[in-house]
């Protein structure tokens, strides 16, 4: 499969996964977004995915160690950002290299912004979702869980997190938006990362499962 490698080779991160936890005032609090978006259209009879990925924050702390974008249910890696001090030898880096479509390392910082064609089909997969998750000194986090129309979506997810003493991350609550030029942006806040949009009706929904 081929793969867009940019300043490195991919690597899979393994670790449980969680999810958001309520929101409340927390001191020392770290607050980010990230905005997805995807269409899908062929190129010389081919399909390529055109996706854009757009993260900011208050703080430097709040990315973790990466960020990976998937589309589900066939468990696609569609990019992944990743700490550029975890680019060496036994990190796991030759499984990532072997499944991610595309790849930016990178020290962490308070943005980015990256604009990507991959030859991806979400038709062919069936895919109906796609997720964020932040990787942290191990771990994994699942920030948001969209059942969008993946060939053609744009959300974002605003999220908190605190770090505690033991190096592990606690999620304080999350925003997740939709939106297209019909509906405009629409927004719900959910304890969890699982939600719902349907642009042609216009309504965002938490899920729970």
């Amino acid at each position: 499969m081929k793969r867009i490698v940019l300043l490195g080779v991919m690597s899979m991160l393994f670790g449980g996964v969680f999810t958001l936890a309520a929101a409340e005032e927390v001191p020392g609090k770290d607050t980010a977004q990230v905005e997805v978006s995807g269409k899908l259209a062929l190129r010389g009879g081919a399909p390529s995915f055109r996706l854009t990925v757009n993260y900011s924050s208050d703080s430097e702390n709040a990315l973790g160690d990466a960020l990976l974008v998937y589309a589900e249910p066939s468990h696609t890696l569609l990019f992944a950002h990743i700490d550029s001090r975890l680019r060496r030898k036994g990190a796991g880096e030759e499984d990532l290299a072997e499944q991610a479509l595309s790849l930016v390392y990178s020290r962490p910082g308070r943005s980015f912004q990256h604009s990507l064609s991959l030859p991806y089909s979400p038709k062919a997969f069936a895919d109906t979702r796609v997720e964020v998750v932040m990787r942290s000194r191990g771990q994994s986090y699942l920030l948001a869980s969209g059942k969008v129309n993946v060939s053609d979506f744009q959300y974002s997810t605003t999220f908190s997190t605190v770090v505690l003493p033991d190096g592990a991350r606690e999620f304080l609550g999350g925003m997740h938006c939709c939106s297209n030029v019909i509906c405009g942006k629409i927004c719900v806040t959910c304890s969890g990362a699982f939600f719902s949009c349907d642009l042609i009706n216009c309504t965002i929904n938490c899920e729970y499962f």
